[in-house]
């Protein structure tokens, strides 16, 4: 039985934070092994963006666990590799740097690199940030919040941000579909290992998620050792079903965690007591041969998924007068050839090609993609 503790916080005030965090560590039992350990904190820095706008954990709420985690170890350490600029370009706009280093915590640049060799499903070798190779080990402190390609994002998908910069659309590309990139995921979830996971869930996003979807209040705090029974459980706060999430569907079969509702504990306060209404998802990809299953078997299996992929499955669309002409998207396009082309100041996209991993929704610093439903 997996424990998920559960405890509420109102507002990003740091002595009701630390005090908040210290009471779900406590529901989940000792933590002597920390002491004197070397501890990575990775928190959710996706992009340079203030804090009110729910795209990274909060500074307070990283600031808070730093004071928790300074009564076992001293040694901390603090990084992620950014979808879209620096992790400098984030901390600046936080204003978080000088009040780590005034912590004592050592601020980590994913520039060096490492490889680790796990027995995944589809990936049996990852490249990720040297630091993991450094410490003892590694605490997640994901945001709640929707995604283009997962859907959700939280502790599991958190740690895609251990691979370094350039390799993470790569990985999109070599996974194209959402079973192998769920698979990949919890390929790396092995791989790395982390020991605990705390989610910022206080002000979490809903709607055209992960960057630019709206911050909508919980005044939630988890925190759990299994990250899979966390992704579940905060799934079933915000109403959406776990088994569209592709990493968590997969996890079901994996034996990496607990998924289901009746191989979790919830330890604080009852989960049902956060539940949202009306929490604003994003559209679920649906398939013909979810319906009609033999049609996979067929000779025109290839034709039968184009027509499929092309009027079914949610597709990036560019919202026109939002568009500042700024190209990201087409440089974060990791299909090969791009799917993006940038015509008179504006991206056009090739479906055909398209591999619906949404990098262009999740890094458009405007807001000028979402995720537009199939039929």
């Amino acid at each position: 039985m997996s424990k998920v503790a559960v405890v509420s916080c109102s507002e990003y005030e740091l002595e009701e934070l630390e005090r908040q965090i210290t009471q779900a560590l406590s529901l989940l039992g000792d933590f002597s092994y920390l002491t004197d350990k070397k501890i990575l904190i990775k928190p959710n820095f996706l992009s340079p963006n203030i804090a009110s706008s729910a795209v990274t954990t909060h500074p307070k709420f990283i600031l808070a666990v730093v004071r928790v985690l300074k009564r076992y170890s001293t040694q901390l350490y603090l990084g992620d590799s950014p979808g879209i600029g620096s992790l400098e370009a984030v901390l600046a706009q936080l204003k978080l740097k000088e009040d780590l280093i005034a912590e004592g915590v050592n601020i980590v640049e994913f520039s060096d690199s490492t490889s680790r060799k796990v027995n995944g499903v589809v990936c049996k070798q990852f490249t990720l940030a040297k630091i993991v190779d450094e410490v003892d080990y590694i605490i997640s402190l994901p945001k709640l919040k929707t995604h283009g390609m997962t859907y959700y994002t939280g502790a599991i998908k958190n740690q895609f941000g251990l691979v370094p910069g350039l390799l993470k659309p790569k990985q999109h590309y070599v996974y194209k579909e959402k079973e192998q990139f769920a698979h990949m995921l919890l390929d790396l979830h092995l791989a790395v290992k982390p020991t605990l996971a705390i989610m910022d869930g206080v002000v979490a996003m809903e709607g055209n998620g992960p960057r630019n979807g709206t911050p909508r209040h919980m005044g939630v705090i988890l925190a759990s050792r299994d990250l899979l029974a966390l992704d579940s459980t905060a799934c079933r706060m915000i109403q959406l079903d776990y088994m569209k999430v592709p990493y968590l569907k997969v996890g079901a079969t994996r034996n990496l965690g607990a998924v289901n509702e009746k191989n979790i504990e919830v330890v604080g306060e009852p989960w049902q007591k956060f539940r949202q209404e009306k929490f604003h998802h994003i559209s679920h990809e649906i398939s013909l041969l979810d319906f009609i299953p033999f049609l996979k078997y067929l000779p025109l299996e290839k034709m039968v998924y184009r027509v499929v992929r092309t009027f079914f499955i949610p597709k990036p669309k560019l919202i026109s007068s939002k568009c500042i002409g700024c190209s990201e998207c087409e440089k974060v396009c990791p299909s090969q050839p791009k799917s993006i082309q940038m015509v008179d100041k504006k991206p056009k996209f090739s479906y055909k090609s398209c591999i619906r991993c949404f990098c262009c929704q999740e890094m458009c610093p405007v807001g000028a993609l979402k995720a537009k439903k199939g039929l």
